[in-house]
């Protein structure tokens, strides 16, 4: 018999560290038009943010394995303070962007901070990755047919069975 090993992954951390990833990208973006960045309009925001999915990253591969010492600050946490400054900054823009439309990459941080958001709602939801293996395949010779039981079927059987005088 084959021995099939299994791979379990928390979904947690795996999410939590897509999110972080998408932060630190959309920090690069336009998040204000004409061509104002993260970088170029926030002050020190930016670097909160910064910290934040780094911070994050580290969580996230310390809980996936990665034997990292990391620090015991709940995921929740750091996306809640992501969340409160993203949605600070697209309520009420920064002075060097007063009046300019929302560009993608605040939209990005949104959603990079929501996904870090379910990533803490979710806990210790598990994925299993198990390699398929010979053992699973089906046999080409075994055929199972389930029985019909239709009416026409039954009373076709019923027929078959009856004996001739009846």
């Amino acid at each position: 018999m084959n021995a099939t090993r299994s791979t379990k992954l928390d979904a947690a951390p795996l999410l939590a560290a897509l999110g972080a990833l998408l932060l630190i990208i959309s920090l690069f973006l336009d998040w204000y038009e004409p061509g104002f960045s993260a970088w170029t309009v926030f002050e020190v925001l930016d670097l909160a943010l910064a910290v934040i999915a780094l911070l994050t990253l580290a969580i996230a591969a310390g809980r996936l394995g990665a034997g990292l010492r990391t620090p015991a600050v709940p995921l929740w946490i750091l996306a809640l303070a992501a969340l409160a400054i993203v949605v600070s900054q697209l309520v009420n823009q920064p002075p060097a962007s007063q009046g300019a439309d929302i560009e993608t990459g605040a939209w990005l941080a949104l959603a990079a901070v929501l996904i870090m958001g379910v990533s803490a709602l979710l806990g210790r939801v598990h994925v299993t990755l198990v390699p398929p293996s010979q053992a699973d395949a089906p046999a080409a010779a075994t055929t199972h047919r389930t029985p019909d039981t239709s009416p026409t079927a039954v009373a076709a059987d019923e027929e078959r069975t009856t004996p001739l005088g009846k």
